[in-house]
């Protein structure tokens, strides 16, 4: 069954793709090999647009989601000849390497499949990708969440996840994102042999899929792997209207930008930066407005409904312009909070050293924690590929502004400049929808330099990087490995590989639809199964627990009026103060009498899933329930 409702979603991309390529008269304009995947991409963001509509109206059931994914499949027809005629790559004389690169391949599929048939683990995925996602499909429709960053936001991504996951389960939403994170490799190798022989194409899609920094969100449910597909077509689509000024490449890049925007708030700087792209040429104005249009018409839903909801399209990014209609969503105060942890997420001054530091240190590990560049970084092959990069550049600089991978680069170091100087967070994740443009670009350059007398030299600086990139893999999929081979059961693998796991299957088993419980520690939202309260200090205001609330009288009320009955702390009361306002929350309302222990037992804490003994601790946590009956309100503090 989750085979089959992940081929329905296929399918279904496939087919609203194909349709729209038709209306836009751009068929014929790719190759055979290329059509799937530029519908493929564009199905993505069309079926993320549509299933929107469908949980604002409350019909996020099986069966409208398998009427619209069944209507979308139709227009594979007009892909059927294309599917014929692609063949397999033959390689010629000496072409030994593809048969490697195979084998690389087959095996980097094998760790990707031990990951999706397994319980997720990462942090994200299940803090509010796959936890939003199920909230909708339990719920059968949307509800605006006035919490930042990961409650109000641009999901057009995540609602790809609701039919997987409403149709096929938890299964089919982990084998969808397998699916869907092979997809940019495979639009890079099919790019690229424009260009390039296949073994070296191949070379280029596996480097993609083999990153450290691609590896750890692709497989699960993060965005940025997707987005990634949106920002590579959007920038081919724009670099060829730059080129040769055509309106419906135009159209194009204006839809996969607005894809992108939908997907996320920073695919706003991807519009600026692929509308810069389409603008630089001689006749721009009518490219530019058909780009404007089709960016707004694929881009706007999530920002309406932000604005209709909280008076903000970009909630709370525009508080100190706009305010909130309802004060309970946002205030001042919290909005200093929120801006010293946007801060905190720019470690590096918007100075031209960083500009051009930032990639070095995203490939060596070094640089600032907060980057995450030593566990999920760029890898080694775009330093080893640089000297000929800058040696093709040199060669061949008076073709440079002719060819179209020109446009290419040109919008890619766009959307990194201006990220990397107003966007609000410098991670590495946050850049990954670059990489199959610069892996393009950086690629198809250094092999036509090295082909005359350095091929084995870029060879060299390949072969290593993959090397390195599958020990990582390894690595990586070791967990996923012994879970299957062993045989583990499911809440013996999640309290060996998810931080303070160990209290979810006492939750579970204890607490029912009528409770709610305060949550603090993200990573297990997805997996509690009573209803939750995800509350915050950094991004919430609803439940006030910044560190200098000292309101509890007032936090009493709030969480009555959301119909708290339970607190989750970690660590325990036993334990020393952490400093965290909901600890001290929690010891106020058991001394007041609002709330007593139900269970305390210890959970693990680590640094890394994939290394789970790595600085493992073991510490208590507590279950509060709280007691209304017994308590007087009176006897709390105020502030």
């Amino acid at each position: 069954m989750s085979l089959a409702v992940v081929a329905l979603q296929i399918l279904a991309c496939l087919g609203a793709g194909a349709v729209v390529l038709r209306l836009l008269g751009l068929h014929d304009n790719f190759l055979a090999r290329e059509r799937p995947l530029w519908a493929f991409t564009l199905g993505l963001g069309i079926l993320g647009w549509l299933i929107f509509p469908l949980a604002l109206a409350g019909l996020v059931g099986k069966g409208p989601l398998l009427l619209l994914e069944g209507a979308m499949a139709a227009g594979c027809i007009l892909l059927w000849p294309d599917l014929r005629r692609i063949a397999w790559p033959k390689p010629g004389q000496g072409e030994w390497a593809w048969w490697v690169l195979g084998l690389i391949a087959l095996v980097a599929v094998a760790f990707d499949l031990a990951e999706a048939l397994a319980p997720p683990l990462d942090a994200d995925s299940l803090a509010y990708h796959f936890a939003r996602s199920r909230e909708i499909v339990r719920a059968g429709r949307i509800e605006f969440v006035p919490r930042a960053v990961d409650g109000a936001g641009a999901f057009l991504v995540q609602m790809t996840y609701v039919p997987s996951l409403a149709l096929g389960g938890e299964r089919a939403l982990t084998l969808w994102c397998m699916a869907s994170g092979w997809a940019a490799p495979l639009f890079l190798y099919a790019v690229a042999r424009r260009w390039l022989e296949p073994s070296w194409a191949a070379a280029a899609a596996l480097l993609l899929a083999t990153t450290p920094a691609w590896l750890y969100g692709a497989g699960a449910g993060q965005v940025e792997p997707r987005l990634a597909l949106f920002a590579f077509a959007g920038l081919l689509a724009a670099a060829e209207a730059r080129k040769t000024g055509s309106l419906r490449h135009a159209a194009l890049a204006g839809l996969m930008a607005g894809f992108y925007a939908g997907g996320k708030f920073s695919g706003l700087v991807f519009v600026a930066a692929a509308g810069l792209t389409v603008v630089l040429q001689r006749n721009h104005w009518r490219p530019a407005l058909l780009f404007a249009g089709a960016a707004l018409l694929a881009g706007f839903q999530w920002y309406a409904w932000n604005y209709a909801a909280a008076g903000d399209p970009i909630f709370p990014g525009l508080f100190s312009v706009l305010g909130v209609r309802d004060p309970s969503l946002w205030n001042e105060a919290a909005d200093v909070v929120f801006r010293d942890a946007l801060s905190a997420e720019r470690p590096a001054k918007p100075v031209i050293f960083w500009l051009f530091a930032y990639p070095f240190a995203a490939s060596t590990g070094l640089g600032f924690a907060i980057w995450d560049a030593g566990r999920t970084g760029f890898g080694s092959y775009g330093l080893m590929v640089l000297p000929f990069v800058f040696g093709g550049l040199w060669r061949f600089r008076a073709r440079l502004a002719e060819s179209l991978l020109f446009g290419v680069a040109l919008g890619t170091i766009f959307f990194y400049v201006l990220w990397f100087l107003a966007g609000p967070s410098q991670r590495i994740r946050h850049f990954i929808p670059l990489l199959p443009a610069f892996l393009l670009c950086a690629t198809i350059v250094a092999e036509r330099y090295a082909a005359a007398r350095h091929g084995p030299f870029l060879a060299a600086a390949v072969a290593i990087a993959l090397a390195v990139h599958m020990a990582a893999n390894l690595l990586f999929a070791l967990p996923y490995f012994r879970f299957h081979v062993a045989g583990e059961s499911r809440d013996s693998f999640l309290a060996r590989h998810l931080t303070d796991y160990a209290v979810v299957p006492w939750l579970n088993a204890n607490l029912s639809g009528s409770d709610r419980v305060l949550v603090a520690e993200r990573q297990l939202n997805y997996y509690i199964e009573p209803p939750i309260y995800y509350a915050t200090p950094t991004l919430q205001t609803q439940i006030d627990l910044r560190d200098a609330s000292r309101d509890v009288r007032r936090q009493w009320t709030q969480m009555r009026g959301k119909g708290i009955t339970h607190l989750l702390l970690v660590p325990g009361l036993g334990e020393p103060s952490p400093g965290s306002a909901l600890w001290r929350l929690g010891r106020e309302l058991v001394e007041a009498g609002c709330a007593e222990i139900a269970v305390t037992m210890n959970v693990r804490q680590f640094s890394s899933r994939t290394l789970p003994t790595w600085h493992l601790t073991s510490v208590p946590a507590d279950v509060l329930k709280l007691r209304p009956d017994r308590c007087q309100a009176e006897r709390l503090p105020a502030g």
